[in-house]
C-alpha cells in the first residue's frame, strides 16, 4: 500500500514539474523575440489624420481639421474634405473611411472613384447601417488630391483615413473588431445549447424556467453583437437588412431580461416585470411597423428604447435591493453578483453609445453578460446540492417518522410498557451523550443510537398479543419466542438496508457482559458499544415501569440492581456512568413528570390518554375497560397525528346510568363524526371522543347538541386533562 502511494506521489510531483517548466517556455516565447525566427511580413497600415481642408455646403471659406473628430453642429450639411495623397501611394494599395450612417462619396483628381448613399439600396431607410467605404489607388494617384464628400445625417462624426494593402488594412481592421465577434458566435452557440438542455432537463424533472431566458438572451446579445460589430461586411452578404436585425435585438434583449429576472426573484414582482415586457413589446411592435412603411427609421425611434431600457434597469435594481433588504436572495444569491455587473454593464453601454461613439459596441453588455450567464450555471449547480442535501435531510426526518410510527405500533399492543421503546431511546441517549468523549460520539452518533432506541424492540411486532401481554410466567417454550424477536427485528431491517449500527442494537441488546446472554453469548467488547448502552437503558426502564405482577422499582432501587449485575449483565463503566446520571437527575424514571409535551408545554392528548389506559389497566379492576387494545390503537393514531402537527382534542363523556342511553349517544356521535374522528367505549359507562383537526366551535356544537340527547344531570362531558385525569 505505501509502495503504491509513493508512486502516485512521484507521478504527480513529476508532472507538475514539467506543467510549470511548459508554462515558462510558453511565456518566454511570447515575450522575447529572436533575430534567427523567419520574417513575418508587415502589416503597415497609414493614416492620414490631419491637415484636411473642411468646406461646409460649398462656403468660401476652409478650415483645416485632424481626423478623427465629431461636430454635432454638421449635422444635416453636406461637407467635403480634401488634402493631397502622400507620395508613398503605390499600386494595389487601398483607402479605407468608415461611414458612420451618412452618405458617402470619394473623389480622386476631382473624379468619384467610389459611392455609399441611400441610392446603393432600393427603399433604403434615411439612415444607412454604418459601413467602411475604399476605393483602390495605383502610384500615378500619389500626390493627387482626394476628397471625401459626405452628408451628415446623424452624428456629425468624421472618422479617420487610412491607406494601404488591402490585405494589411483588413488585419488591422479585423485585429480591432475579431474579440467582441468570436464573443458574438460563443454566446449564440452557449445560448442555443442552453435553450436545449433547458428543453431535454424540463421533459425529466424541475428545472428553472430562468435557464430557458437567459440561453434566450444570451443568443439574442450574440445576434446583437455580430450585426452591430464593424466586421459586419465581411459576415453579411449584404448590409440592407442591418437596419432591422441590429435593433431588432436589442430591443428583444430587454424583454428577455425581464423574463429572466422575474424568474429568477420567483414571480414576487410579476406585475412590475410583466408591465416593462408589454410596453417592451408594443414599442418595438410600432418601431417596426414605422421602419418598414418608411415613415420613421429605427435609428430615430432608438432613443425612445433606450429610455425605456433605462427605466426596466431602473425596475430590476429596485426590485433586487428590496429583496436583499428582506432576505429574500437566499434561492438566488450566487446569481447576484452576475445580476449586479450586468445592470452596471448595460449603464455603462448606453451612456457609451451616446458619448463615445468610437467605441466598439457591444464589449462592455458581453463582459456582463458572460459573468451573468456564468453565475447563473453556478447558482443552479449550487440549488441542485442544496435540494440534494434538503432531500437528505426530508428522508432523515422520514426515516424517523417511520422508526417511531414502528416504535408506537408495538408500543400499542402491549398492555403494561406502553411508551417503552420511546423511554428506552431517551435513556440511551442521555447516556450516549456522557460517554460521548470515550467513545468519540459526534451528535449525529448520539441521534442514531435514539433512533435505535425507538427501534430496538421492532422485532416483538411478529409476537402474538397472548405472549407479548402474559401475566404470568412464561414456559419455556414462549420464552424461546420470545427470545427471536432480536434475530427478526434484525432480518427485517436487512431487508430494508439500515445500518450496521442499527442492526448491532436491534441484534445485541439482550447480550450480556458475562456471555450468557442471547442470541450469539457474545461478552465484553464483544458485544457492540451500542447494544451495551441500549441493555443498561433497557432494564432500567423495565425495573422501573409498572408490571401486572409487581410494582415498579423506584429509581434508588433500580440503580443497586445495575449495581450489582455491574460486570456480569452490563459493561461497568457504562453502568458506573448510568449510575452517576441517576445521582446527578439526569436519568430518572419517566413517569408523568416526564410525559411528552407540545412546544406550548401542554401534555400531548395522546400521552395523557395513554396514561390513563396504562393506569386502568394496571389497576385491581382491570374488567372495566372494554376493550383496551382499541384504546391503545387510538392512542397510537392520535400520537402519530401530534407528530404530523395536526390538532387533537380527546374529551370523556360519562353517564350515570349506561344500557341504552349510552349506545343512543354513541350513535349520535358516530353520525355527526367527520372521516378523521374516533368514536369509542371506553367503559360500561364512559366515551372516548378524538377529534382530529376539528375547529373549537364545531366541538362546542356537538358537545350542546349531545347534551340535549340525554338527561342534563346524568351526563358528563370533559375535555381530557391533567385535573381529569386525578379525578378519574
Amino acid at each position: 500500500m505505501k509502495n503504491k502511494k509513493l508512486i502516485h506521489n512521484i507521478i504527480i510531483g513529476v508532472s507538475s514539474f514539467f506543467l510549470c517548466l511548459s508554462l515558462v517556455f510558453f511565456l518566454y516565447g511570447l515575450i522575447v523575440p529572436n533575430d534567427g525566427d523567419p520574417y513575418i511580413g508587415t502589416y503597415d497600415v497609414y493614416e492620414i489624420g490631419s491637415g484636411w481642408t473642411l468646406t461646409i455646403d460649398g462656403e468660401e471659406g476652409s478650415s483645416l481639421v485632424d481626423l478623427p473628430v465629431t461636430r454635432n453642429e454638421l449635422v444635416g450639411k453636406t461637407i467635403r474634405l480634401s488634402k493631397t495623397l502622400p507620395d508613398n501611394v503605390d499600386n494595389g494599395m487601398t483607402l479605407c473611411v468608415r461611414s458612420s450612417m451618412n452618405d458617402l462619396y470619394i473623389y480622386v483628381d476631382g473624379r468619384i472613384r467610389s459611392v455609399y448613399s441611400t441610392g446603393n439600396y432600393y427603399n433604403m431607410a434615411y439612415h444607412l447601417p454604418s459601413a467602411y467605404v475604399f476605393c483602390d489607388l495605383s502610384k500615378e494617384d500619389a500626390g493627387k488630391e482626394v476628397s471625401i464628400k459626405l452628408f451628415m445625417k446623424s452624428t456629425g462624426g468624421m472618422n479617420s483615413v487610412s491607406y494601404g494593402y488591402p490585405g494589411n488594412i483588413f488585419y488591422d481592421i479585423h485585429e480591432y473588431n475579431s474579440v467582441i465577434v468570436f464573443i458574438g458566435y460563443i454566446l449564440i452557440a452557449i445560448g442555443m445549447i442552453t435553450v436545449l438542455i433547458y428543453i431535454i432537463l424540463s421533459r425529466r424533472g424541475d428545472i428553472p424556467s430562468y435557464l430557458l431566458y437567459i440561453g434566450e438572451l444570451t443568443v439574442a446579445l450574440g445576434l446583437w453583437l455580430l450585426s452591430e460589430n464593424h466586421l459586419r461586411q465581411w459576415i453579411f452578404a449584404s448590409q440592407a437588412p442591418t437596419r432591422f436585425y441590429a435593433y431588432m435585438t436589442i430591443e428583444v434583449l430587454g424583454i428577455f431580461a425581464c423574463l429572466y429576472f422575474d424568474s429568477v426573484q420567483e414571480k414576487r414582482y410579476h406585475r412590475l416585470y410583466r408591465a416593462c415586457e408589454v410596453i417592451s413589446l408594443f414599442i418595438l411592435a410600432v418601431n417596426t411597423v414605422l421602419a418598414v412603411t418608411g415613415v420613421c427609421d429605427f435609428y430615430r425611434t432608438l432613443i425612445i428604447s433606450h429610455l425605456f431600457t433605462g427605466i426596466s434597469i431602473i425596475v430590476t435594481a429596485r426590485n433586487t435591493i428590496l429583496d436583499i433588504i428582506r432576505h429574500r436572495t437566499r434561492r438566488y444569491r450566487t446569481i447576484l453578483i452576475g445580476v449586479a455587473l450586468f445592470l452596471l454593464s448595460s449603464v455603462i453601454e448606453l451612456i457609451s453609445f451616446y458619448v463615445n461613439r468610437f467605441a466598439v459596441l457591444g464589449m462592455y453588455l458581453a463582459i456582463g453578460m458572460i459573468i451573468l450567464l456564468f453565475c447563473t450555471i453556478l447558482q443552479i449547480v449550487v440549488n441542485e446540492i442544496r435540494k440534494g442535501s434538503e432531500r437528505l435531510k426530508d428522508q432523515e426526518r422520514f426515516a424517523l417518522r417511520t422508526l417511531e410510527a414502528f416504535a408506537g405500533s408495538i408500543d400499542a399492543r402491549d398492555e403494561y410498557t406502553g411508551g417503552h421503546s420511546y423511554r428506552v431511546a431517551e435513556y440511551a441517549s442521555k447516556l450516549a451523550r456522557a460517554v460521548a468523549s470515550t467513545f468519540h460520539f459526534t451528535d449525529e452518533d448520539i441521534k442514531e443510537i435514539h433512533y435505535i432506541g425507538l427501534m430496538h424492540d421492532i422485532g416483538k411486532i411478529a409476537l402474538p398479543d397472548s405472549i407479548l401481554n402474559s401475566s404470568g410466567k412464561l414456559t419455556e417454550e414462549e420464552f424461546s419466542l420470545v427470545k427471536q424477536h432480536v434475530v427478526i427485528g434484525e432480518q427485517l431491517l436487512i431487508s430494508l438496508k439500515h445500518s450496521q449500527n442499527l442492526l448491532d442494537g436491534v441484534r445485541s441488546h439482550h447480550e450480556r457482559y458475562d456471555g450468557t446472554g442471547y442470541p450469539d453469548g457474545l461478552s465484553g467488547s464483544e458485544i457492540p458499544i451500542i447494544a451495551r448502552i441500549l441493555a443498561i437503558a433497557d432494564s432500567y426502564d423495565a425495573m422501573t415501569s409498572s408490571r401486572v405482577f409487581r410494582e415498579p422499582m423506584t429509581g434508588t432501587m433500580a440503580k443497586a440492581e445495575i449495581i450489582a449485575c455491574s460486570g456480569s449483565q452490563f459493561d461497568p463503566h457504562l453502568a458506573e456512568v448510568f449510575c452517576s446520571l441517576i445521582d446527578r437527575r439526569i436519568i430518572f424514571p419517566i413517569g408523568y413528570e416526564g410525559i411528552e409535551h407540545d412546544d406550548k408545554d401542554n401534555p400531548l392528548q395522546s400521552a395523557l390518554l395513554q396514561l390513563l389506559l396504562r393506569r386502568d389497566t394496571l389497576s385491581a379492576d382491570n374488567s372495566t375497560i372494554t376493550r383496551p387494545s382499541h384504546i391503545r390503537t387510538a392512542c397510537f393514531i392520535a400520537r402519530v397525528a401530534e407528530k404530523n402537527n395536526s390538532k387533537v382534542d380527546i374529551y370523556m363523556v360519562g353517564l350515570d346510568r349506561a344500557d341504552r342511553e349510552l349506545m343512543r349517544l354513541k350513535d349520535f356521535y358516530c353520525r355527526s363524526a367527520s372521516l378523521h374522528d374516533l368514536i369509542l367505549e371506553y367503559s360500561a359507562d364512559k366515551l372516548v371522543l378524538i377529534f382530529i383537526d376539528r375547529k373549537d366551535s364545531d366541538i362546542a356544537d356537538l358537545m350542546s347538541r349531545a347534551s340535549a340527547i340525554v338527561s342534563p344531570d346524568t351526563i358528563s362531558i370533559r375535555k381530557l386533562s391533567p385535573a381529569l385525569l386525578e379525578e378519574l
